[in-house]
C-alpha cells in the first residue's frame, strides 16, 4: 500500500465505501478495499504482549534488562 494510513483511517474508508465496491477513490488516491480489509483483520488479530513472562512456557527463564 503506497500510503501510510492509521487503522482508524482505514476503517473510515472501508465503512464509507458503497456496498459491493472493490475500490474506493478519493481526490488523491484509489484504495483497494480488499487490501484495507486484510490490513484491518491483521491488526485486529495481533496479540499485543505487554508482559512476555505471562505468555511463555513456565520453565522458560525471562531476563529483564
Amino acid at each position: 500500500m503506497p500510503m501510510n494510513l492509521t487503522i482508524e483511517e482505514m476503517r473510515k474508508i472501508v465503512d464509507g465505501a458503497p456496498d459491493g465496491c472493490d475500490t474506493y477513490e478519493t481526490d488523491t488516491h484509489v484504495f483497494d478495499l480488499d487490501e484495507l480489509r486484510a490490513a484491518i483483520a491483521d491488526h485486529d488479530r495481533t496479540d499485543y504482549v505487554s508482559d512476555i513472562a505471562n505468555h511463555i512456557s513456565p520453565p522458560t527463564k525471562v531476563i529483564e534488562r
